[in-house]
């Protein structure tokens, strides 16, 4: 049986998992909907920020190539706001 910090990094990364496969490729609704759900499932995560981080990075790495070449990039956007914040 998973430990409780570990049990919970499972978990956020299973709805990563769930969200990016729900969520490519990308169509405005159905990936919406992919968006809001796991935002809706992730507001109770109760990993620290560099943990949570670290997977939001690695999912906007996996969406990058379907964006077309929007500069900014995800990443770049997803790092020029405000670190910590409490809304996902």
């Amino acid at each position: 049986m998973l430990n409780g910090a570990r049990a919970e990094r499972h978990r956020f990364v299973t709805q990563a998992h769930h969200f990016l496969l729900a969520a490519l490729p990308l169509q405005h609704r159905r990936s919406r909907t992919a968006l809001n759900s796991f935002v809706q499932q992730g507001t109770d995560c109760q990993l620290s920020h560099a943990e949570r981080d670290a997977v939001l990075l690695q999912i906007l790495s996996v969406l990058e190539p379907h964006t077309g070449g929007r500069l900014p990039s995800l990443i770049d956007r997803y790092l020029s706001g405000p670190r910590h914040r409490t809304d996902p």
